[in-house]
């Protein structure tokens, strides 16, 4: 004993000398011993003066290698940020960063590195720019990552003209202290005109700007955006058309489709001698169903028009099929959505409907109430079935009733504006379902509902400035349970939701079957509630395979002891461990047992490499300045693979986390191998509150589930972070109420749920295999207040860097371990490895 206390205090006198040798160190005040003697041991052992090695040395002078490479990296970032790489890179590899094109680089100082992850922080001396930042190791590189260059996923219409106010969605589109500039370039002939920036309403995820005045109709149109940084080709070639008028105010580029012609031809129901049938104002007893109908057929026929009905509140209703079918280049439109009621019964297959063929459909300024009051026929009738491109619901009211959903599906260029939807029965599903379609717009509409609003197989969706309300005056039922959702998001990529509320009727909190009026969990339902979910397809997630690879080529990769089944959905391949770990590629087309790939592998994986397929639930989805009152759950990203998923500026106030939920399982009695990676998502600038909760927590991270399998399969999430959010705890902290009780606090651990039915087997409990589950996590500049667990780590947790965290009122420790049960007799698993805490 005597012995290792002399050890013990020569170690310690060891590191003291370390940290007085080394100025970064002192200055960031490393808060424990056993961080200190992790970054000076296990980061190659050296002491660095300064926080970068040159300031001089010449970019050019170094070669791109063909066996370095980064995979993952922080994209955005200012000075005195940290950040992670990820890639094939050997341990000693340096990190050099050249700003704006100049000749020389910095060589970064490490905080964290290891093989294939370094960890640092962007010397808050340096000016902003766009950085790009490689690995190194002696006069070779890697290609350059860039930081704070725009990424242009894509419009809000796929059309364009002169002058048209435009959309662009991406990332670091607008910069502090920059003017963003918008660039056409005509294909064909070159020429060059630009775009008019509108700061109103932009900001770093979306730019507003007016298209250029010389735009010429039936040409296409590459288009370039600079933040002031950069610049960067937007994914999606335009279209120019001619110039129109928006007559109905739907702010896309698109409402050119409603032309004059068509708007200024109206058909007045109540006097046109073109109609062969009438309509007497305010005659609320006879059915008009035929009427409509017959004015609706004629206008489609005359090439397009605009059906009027007047105010007033008439009937329409039918014993078998459907109510009225809307055909291409019309727009049936009332007087007002409270001044003209449509009311509508006895359809047993859909009250509006159009059909695949037609296009460019209209339904405006209308109420439109189903009156059935029940029974098999009016529980199938669906609300609307909308297969058609070019269409637009604007200024609606719709009362669904007992009836199934407005279903508009397969479509391209949608908007709704100003919808009013409302169910009075739960078991049909929410009031809208949006599916299958591109370029589809959601604005300023309010949506009353106990099952979710449906956003699914979403491309280019622009879901903004919506009441979203959990209405507790609808009857769910409690056996068999009603799932309630508010809002569901499968399968979206390139999409924006934001500035949407997400509220409470009848009742001052939400009510949720299997809950008791304490919102403690009954044993009806225990896991539901979520106000946003997205669970990669839930019961049937597709495209589910996990192997070791056998061989591989440039373009493709086999595994002889599988067998693929035929594409589904959009399938991705990631190697999760071994060679090449970290690498996502597109999958083409499937011939037995092998992959074939859109883009050649960086670093070809070898035998030692384990892969997994899958398809992404949310790919470059953008969740922005939300806000949750009084919500059982928050927003749960539920067992699905993410990629390039940012959630900015959210408020949730008594409603639970942000809760990221990948995971490793195996599914359909052993026969499908689940794993959902999550990629490079950002939690920045929101804010949690359960202060006056009285049931649970709240809390922001990730849980990666390791379901009832002893080993892990590989890295689960790489590049998390987590920055400048807020969670304020209620006094004693609660558990967060999810599929596991969750703890109150920034997270990023394993769950392991142990197949308890084999009793005390060894081989059912968890077991140590050194692989990273979650890889390089940053947590900086967040706050807690009230926090028993400031951040919770855990087993499989590996290279977490923690800095400037605030604590208010809160556990003088900041890091709480979860750790795995042992098998009987064993020691417990060890907690998170290589985690660097630096104080505020």
């Amino acid at each position: 004993m005597k012995n290792n206390l002399i050890i013990l205090l020569i170690l310690l006198g060891s590191l003291a000398g370390i940290e007085a040798q080394n100025p970064l160190l002192k200055a960031t005040g490393i808060v424990n011993r056993a961080n200190l003697w992790s970054v000076a041991g296990k980061n190659q052992g050296q002491n660095r003066p300064t926080a970068v090695e040159s300031r001089s040395a010449s970019f050019a002078g170094l070669t791109i290698s063909n066996t370095l490479f980064i995979f993952h990296h922080t994209e955005s970032a200012v000075p005195g940020d940290y950040i992670a790489l990820q890639g094939h890179f050997p341990a000693n590899a340096e990190v050099g960063l050249r700003i704006n094109n100049r000749k020389d680089y910095l060589l970064l100082r490490p905080l964290q590195q290891g093989d294939g992850i370094f960890q640092t922080r962007i010397p808050p001396d340096l000016p902003p720019g766009q950085y790009e930042i490689f690995v190194k190791t002696g006069n070779i590189r890697s290609k350059a990552a860039l930081i704070n260059h725009p990424v242009a996923d894509c419009f809000n219409s796929p059309q364009v003209y002169s002058g048209a106010d435009m959309v662009v969605k991406g990332r670091d589109l607008v910069m502090p202290g920059q003017t963003p500039t918008i660039r056409f370039v005509q294909q064909g002939s070159g020429a060059v005109s630009y775009g008019t920036y509108e700061p109103k309403g932009s900001y770093g995820f979306k730019l507003r700007f007016k298209a250029p005045t010389e735009l010429v109709a039936g040409k296409k149109y590459t288009v370039f955006v600079s933040n002031g940084f950069g610049e960067a080709q937007v994914k999606d070639v335009l279209t120019a058309i001619a110039p129109a008028t928006d007559y109905y105010q739907l702010r896309v580029a698109f409402h050119a489709s409603f032309t004059a012609a068509i708007v200024n031809n109206v058909y007045d129901l109540t006097r046109d001698n073109r109609l062969t049938a009438h309509m007497k104002p305010g005659d609320a007893t006879t059915n008009y169903r035929d009427a409509i109908q017959a004015a609706i057929d004629q206008a489609s026929a005359d090439g397009g028009g605009v059906v009027k009905i007047p105010k007033g509140t008439y009937q329409c209703t039918g014993t078998t099929g459907t109510g009225l079918t809307l055909k291409s280049n019309v727009i049936l439109e009332g007087a007002g959505q409270d001044e003209t009621t449509l009311e509508y019964a006895g359809f047993k297959s859909r009250f509006l409907f159009s059909q695949a063929s037609d296009r460019t459909i209209g339904l405006a300024n209308i109420r439109l109430v189903n009156k059935s009051e029940g029974g098999d026929a009016a529980e199938k009738s669906a609300a609307a079935i909308f297969n058609n491109d070019v269409l637009f619901l604007k200024n609606v009211r719709w009362n669904v009733g007992v009836g199934d959903r407005i279903f508009i599906r397969g479509s391209n260029n949608v908007v709704i504006q100003n919808l009013k939807a409302t169910e009075t029965k739960a078991g049909l599903g929410g009031p809208l379902r949006v599916s299958g379609c591109r370029y589809a717009t959601v604005q300023e509409s309010e949506f009353s509902l106990a099952q979710a609003v449906q956003f699914v197989n979403a491309d280019r969706y622009f879901i903004e400035n919506n009441k979203f309300i959990r209405n507790n005056g609808i009857p769910v039922s409690e056996n068999p349970p009603t799932t309630v959702h508010i809002i569901t998001n499968e399968f979206m990529s390139n999409s924006l939701v934001a500035g949407n509320q997400f509220l409470v009727a009848n009742g001052a909190n939400a009510r949720i079957a299997g809950r008791d009026p304490n919102g403690h969990r009954t044993k009806v339902r225990n896991n539901d509630g979520e106000s946003i979910i997205s669970e990669g397809g839930g019961p049937k997630p597709p495209f589910l395979h996990k192997g070791n690879v056998t061989s591989a080529t440039a373009t493709t990769l086999t595994d002889a002891d599988q067998h693929f089944g035929a594409i589904e959905n959009r399938p991705y391949v990631s190697i999760i461990r071994g060679k090449g770990m970290g690498q996502v590629r597109k999958i083409t087309s499937v011939t037995g047992t092998t992959l074939t790939l859109a883009t050649a592998w960086d670093i070809m994986p070898d035998q030692t490499s384990v892969y997994a397929t899958f398809c992404f639930g949310l790919q470059d989805v953008v969740y922005y300045n939300n806000r949750f009152e009084n919500q059982q759950r928050g927003i749960t990203l539920y067992k699905t693979a993410l990629s390039r998923v940012d959630l900015v500026k959210n408020t949730l106030i008594n409603s639970g986390a942000i809760d990221l939920q990948p995971t490793q399982n195996i599914r359909n009695h052993g026969k499908t191998f689940q794993f959902t990676p999550v990629y490079d998502v950002s939690l920045v600038g929101n804010e949690g509150s359960s202060v006056s909760d009285q049931y649970q927590g709240c809390s922001m991270g990730l849980q990666v589930i390791q379901d009832r399998i002893a080993e892990t399969w590989g890295t689960a999430c790489i590049g998390l972070r987590m920055k400048d959010n807020t969670l304020r705890q209620q006094i004693p902290n609660q558990l967060v109420i999810v599929e596991d009780n969750y703890y109150p606090s920034f997270n990023a651990y394993m769950t392991f749920f142990r197949k308890t039915s084999a009793g005390t087997n060894p081989a059912t409990y968890f077991k140590d295999n050194g692989v990273p589950l979650i890889l390089g996590t940053i947590i900086q500049d967040c706050t807690v207040q009230n926090a028993e667990k400031p951040v919770s780590l855990g087993t499989g947790t590996y290279y977490t860097l923690i800095a400037g965290l605030k604590k208010m009122n809160s556990a003088a420790n900041t890091v709480f371990e979860k750790k795995p049960v042992p098998a009987p007799g064993e020691p417990a698993p060890s907690g998170s490895q290589y985690t660097l805490t630096l104080p505020e």
